[in-house]
């Protein structure tokens, strides 16, 4: 596994995870989460991408704009700026969308806290509501805070 690329060591992790809770407890649930993960995953990658590319473009675009500097011209700089905020905004939505499916499976960990943390099924409010509050559920989770 030293020679994968960290986002591939991730996924693998992560799939082996889910396998070996999935062994042990056999919620069908597990695998669609397992799937979801994946998923915002690839968007992290593909919006992570983009975005890079289209806040270099726009560094380009402010570079060549700035030696011409002809009075009276448009400047062309703001679409690739809003394309790159809008993959911003984008990554961090598939961030937090990759939080929460953590926070999914969070109840798989904590049998006897079962029923305290699927009451929270986001990462926000599991985090502050359950581990915050509750700190014997996890200790050293709730030091880290």
């Amino acid at each position: 596994m030293r020679d994968l690329h960290p986002t591939r060591k991730a996924e693998t992790r992560f799939g082996l995870l889910v396998s070996d809770l999935t062994s042990t407890c056999r919620d069908i649930r597990l695998s669609d989460y397992k799937m979801a993960f994946l998923d915002k995953l690839v968007g992290v990658k593909v919006t992570y991408s983009l975005g890079k590319k289209a806040a270099e473009e726009s560094r380009k675009v402010l570079q060549e704009e700035k030696k011409s500097l002809k009075p009276g011209v448009v400047s062309k700089v703001g679409a690739p700026l809003a394309h790159a905020a809008t993959h911003l905004e984008s990554f961090l939505y598939f961030i937090m969308g990759t939080l929460d499916i953590l926070a999914s499976i969070t109840v798989y960990f904590y049998p006897k806290h079962r029923k305290a943390l699927s009451t929270y099924t986001y990462f926000k409010d599991q985090m502050a509501k359950t581990f915050l509050t509750h700190p014997n559920i996890s200790p050293e989770y709730a030091a880290c805070s």
